[in-house]
């Protein structure tokens, strides 16, 4: 999971990069840039992986559903991992909105690609800490420290130092990214596809819903109105996970 949490990352961290640079000639690069990506990516799979055996029938796969949406230790790791990308997105999405005016494209692409780059070395520590102290442990430590980044926000003004927050950022997301990640195959173990798939779901729901759903506290209240925001949802996320506790026999999760 650590592995795979950096290389997710590491999209994470030149996406922004890449992205700040093209808009610099025309932002629709970048689409065309994810088009030959995808393409690409659609081509390697197609050759070089064997494709999964399904279940079969579709009451096989709607009664896996249904046994994961029974769990109620699964539902509290969605929310968390909804909220993270909630918050997640909120703050890099409005900080770059404030910092348009002063800020070219580029400069404001390598402030957000330092999420991702601190990710990229955080997730091979994570894994480690997520094996050795424990699940629940490793994911308070995370979001821990990404309600510490949100706290860093408050008093910073200035391009530079905007640098800071979001690095801690970064590394708070990460860390807690990949013990939800091992938590959520876990918590179902004879589910794990529908879990993972519904918990991925959850997460980019967080994900689309964000901009839309803060936009009103923005124009209201600015960047520091966001931050206010992010700093609850910080305070929720840590209450939701002291509520999900590991099995004596560390196999399951219960609540």
């Amino acid at each position: 999971m650590g592995g795979y949490g950096a290389s997710t990352t590491a999209g994470i961290a030149l996406g922004p990069l890449v992205g700040g640079f093209l808009a610099i000639i025309d932002w629709r690069l970048v689409f065309l840039l994810l088009s030959l990506f995808s393409g690409v990516l659609g081509f390697i799979y197609l050759f070089y992986f064997k494709s999964p055996k399904g279940e079969g029938e579709l009451k096989n796969v709607l009664g896996k559903i249904k046994d994961v949406f029974t769990k109620k230790s699964f539902l509290m790791l969605c929310a968390i991992g909804f909220l993270v990308f909630f918050g997640n997105i909120a703050a890099m999405t409005f900080l770059a909105d404030a910092l348009k005016f002063s800020v070219t494209e580029d400069r404001i692409g390598i402030l957000l690609s330092t999420f991702g780059f601190l990710g990229i070395v955080t997730a091979p520590v994570a894994g480690y800490l997520t094996d050795f102290i424990g699940r629940k442990k490793t994911l308070l430590i995370g979001l821990s420290i990404t309600f510490c980044a949100f706290l860093i926000f408050l008093p910073v003004n200035s391009y530079a130092s905007f640098f800071i927050p979001i690095a801690i950022m970064g590394i708070g997301s990460t860390t807690a990214f990949t013990s939800l990640n091992t938590m959520i195959v876990e918590c179902t173990p004879k589910s794990r596809g529908a879990a993972s798939s519904i918990y991925n779901s959850f997460r980019f729901l967080g994900y689309g819903l964000s901009p839309v759903a803060t936009l009103p506290v923005y124009l209201v209240s600015g960047l520091n109105g966001i931050v206010l925001l992010l700093i609850c949802i910080a305070l929720m996320n840590i209450l939701i996970s002291t509520r999900v506790r590991r099995s004596s026999q560390n196999k399951s999760l219960s609540v």
